[in-house]
């Protein structure tokens, strides 16, 4: 797992905010990727290299003890007890050094939210892409398979395919996606076997087939909370049973 830029400088602001010293979040071949003195970014430090390679904190007692070292210590950040990073606080070794401990936890905990939540982000566009593909007039059939895999969905199961469309209204108010994803996923949490697509104005559901005496009231109280949370109405038609893949 390697740590993107973008996150990296999130996490070193979120720590700059907590304690009065300056940090360097470095990869684990020891460049600086992320810093509060943005003029080191893009330099190379053999003392986060070593501390990397070693799985031990490094403690830096002078500057240029290494090679584009400061004074300060250099602490391995671990993802699923691998070295993922390394986190750097410069300053006396006195005042540093008991900020080491908490300071690695809270970067282990700021890449681990980071991680999961790519890690939903990817699984929702992945969902997202199989049902799409699942209603599409042609499709690839390899790549659906990979994607149902990958989600661990079977494919050989009948399900019931509903149509959710908003009935628009004089005043189209804009939607917050990302809102409404969360409001129907947390409708179809008891619901293992389904999956959906949400395309603009519409959203395309698939349910397994014993989940069918559930539809109508779990789709009744969709539409009460769509419309208290949006303001909007959405109407749900229910499809009959699809036996394969292919009458999707």
């Amino acid at each position: 797992m390697e740590l993107e830029p973008k996150v990296a400088k999130l996490i070193v602001k979120s720590l700059k905010d907590i304690i009065n010293h300056e940090i360097n979040l470095f990869d684990t071949s020891g460049t600086i990727i992320a810093s509060t003195d943005t003029v080191r970014i893009g330099t190379s430090h053999e003392g986060a290299r070593l501390a990397a390679k070693n799985q031990q904190t490094l403690t830096i007692e002078h500057d240029n003890q290494f090679k584009g070292a400061k004074k300060g210590i250099n602490i391995p950040v671990l993802f699923n007890q691998s070295v993922v990073a390394i986190i750097g606080i410069t300053g006396e070794r006195t005042k540093v050094e008991p900020l080491g401990n908490i300071i690695k936890k809270m970067t282990e905990i700021l890449i681990r939210e980071n991680w999961i939540q790519l890690t939903n982000f990817h699984q929702r566009q992945n969902y997202h892409n199989l049902a799409t593909m699942l209603i599409a007039p042609q499709r690839d059939d390899s790549l659906a398979a990979y994607l149902a895999s990958l989600l661990d969905i079977d494919l050989e199961r009948p399900r019931i395919l509903v149509i959710g469309k908003f009935l628009f209204t004089r005043e189209k108010n804009n939607l917050n996606y990302e809102k409404l994803l969360h409001t129907i996923q947390s409708h179809l949490h008891i619901f293992p076997g389904s999956f959906f697509s949400l395309i603009n104005q519409e959203i395309c559901l698939f349910f397994e087939k014993q989940e069918e005496a559930s539809l109508i009231p779990l789709l009744m109280q969709m539409q009460k909370d769509i419309s208290k949370r949006f303001d909007r109405q959405m109407s749900f038609g229910i499809g009959g049973l699809a036996e394969t893949i292919d009458e999707y």
